[in-house]
């Protein structure tokens, strides 16, 4: 009578975490690996393949994945997960053979060998949310794999057709600051002037991205050329005054601190604030040439 014993190849998975750490309107990416451990004892050379994908787990069930913020009104940040660096393969919620990237491990007679295989992830920019910390659901993470004797990795095919699988769980954590940036600012141009004998306008504006909900403050100071606190333009020792304004009917003046007071409760990618500018009559009598400013642009939140 002969006995005989066979031990099945068998394969585990970590439960890996990523974190983007802090984000806020700017593309955001980060990395973690997922572990995965295989062993055999059969006394010979065997090839694993192994093909991950991770479910979303998403009440919601749609596409981009999306983190939810831990208070209350819950609001959204869109991300996505990527087998490689380039973010050109994206991580899908089904076991799809068509995108599925697989990784080899190769075990030589007995015993456990550990791979690990990357996971990137990607914040998407331009995205207006509230300043909170975002956590994913927990995601389902699924490793498919097919072990064969020898140096010949079995096929992509071959280890869907296998239905080996192991699973567990992963988080994805960030965290979106409550940071406002300046992100557009036209020049306010008076055009071409032939007297300064009647009052001259213009007009221009400056492009702000924040977390909805913030309260923000904005000034402008009195530019490089003040005269005390009125604000001059120069060209060689010649100058022009004006003055800068918040309102179209030109009553309220930016004053040379964070004295306009906004809410942004709307969810517009880039906050849009209007600046208009006024030349008052002056008897001086200018060398023609370009006269110019800078004004320096504060913001208090």
């Amino acid at each position: 009578m002969g006995c005989k014993s066979v031990y099945a190849d068998s394969c585990w998975i970590s439960s890996p975490t990523l974190n983007f750490g802090s984000v806020n309107t700017q593309q955001v990416s980060s990395k973690t690996d997922l572990d995965v451990t295989c062993n055999q004892y059969n006394n010979v050379k065997t090839s694993f393949n192994l093909c991950f994908y991770i479910e979303d787990n998403s009440p919601l069930g749609i596409n981009p994945r999306r983190l939810i913020s831990l208070s209350w009104p819950f609001d959204y940040l869109n991300y996505d997960l990527y087998y490689d660096p380039s973010f050109s393969r994206m991580i899908d919620n089904k076991a799809a053979p068509n995108n599925l990237l697989c990784k080899s491990l190769q075990i030589e007679n007995n015993g456990q060998q550990t791979v690990q295989i990357p996971i990137y992830g990607k914040v998407y920019a331009n995205q207006n949310v509230k300043a909170d910390n975002y956590q994913s659901y927990n995601m389902t993470v699924k490793l498919l794999y097919k072990s064969k004797t020898g140096d010949v990795v079995p096929s992509v095919e071959e280890t869907l057709a296998q239905q080996n699988m192991v699973q567990n769980y992963m988080k994805t954590t960030t965290k979106f600051e409550n940071s406002c940036a300046v992100v557009g600012v036209n020049t306010l141009d008076f055009g071409s002037i032939i007297s300064l004998n009647q009052p001259i306008y213009g007009q221009t504006s400056i492009q702000l991205k924040c977390p909805t909900n913030t309260a923000l403050k904005v000034g402008l100071d009195t530019g490089l050329y003040a005269s005390g606190t009125q604000r001059r333009m120069t060209n060689a020792g010649q100058f022009i005054q004006y003055d800068l304004y918040q309102d179209s009917a030109y009553s309220i003046a930016w004053g040379t601190s964070d004295n306009s007071v906004l809410k942004l409760d709307t969810y517009q990618p880039v906050f849009t604030i209007p600046v208009y500018g006024r030349i008052l009559p002056q008897n001086q009598n200018l060398k023609a040439g370009e006269y110019r400013d800078t004004i320096t642009i504060k913001l208090t939140y």
